[in-house]
Parts: structure tokens; sequence; C-alpha cells
């Protein structure tokens, strides 16, 4: 039912949180960009966190449109 669908809609928002960095999911990424070489941070910069962006608008808002109507 309806809580189902919250802890299904919850879990797809963070999965796609610690992706996009969300607060407080966003501590990775001072490390990995001061980690990596300039390729891979234009990379996960321009590529890795539109992705989760793009994941948080088409899938948690078109299929679990009542969570987020508030």
């Amino acid at each position: 039912g309806s809580l189902r669908r919250a802890a299904i809609a919850l879990m797809f928002t963070v999965a796609l949180g610690i992706k996009v960095p969300v607060f407080p999911f966003h501590l990775w990424l001072p490390e990995v960009h001061s980690e990596t070489d300039t390729c891979g941070s234009v990379l996960l910069a321009g590529v890795l966190l539109k992705v989760g962006s793009y994941g948080l608008m088409r899938f948690t808002l078109t299929l679990f449109p009542v969570g987020y109507s508030y």
C-alpha cells in the first residue's frame, strides 16, 4: 500500500541523493575531487552528478507523485 510506496520512494531518494551530493550524503564529494585527476574530476562533475539529478526528477517524481505533492 502507501507505506510500501513511501519506503520505495525514500530508497530512491537516498540512493540518488548520494549520487547527486545532497546534504547529508555529500561528504564523499570533496575527497573524490581532490584524489582524482583532472579528467576524472571533469567526468564526475559533468556527467555523473547530472545523471543523479536526472534520476531524481525522472524516476522519483514520476513514479511517486503523491509523495512529492506536499
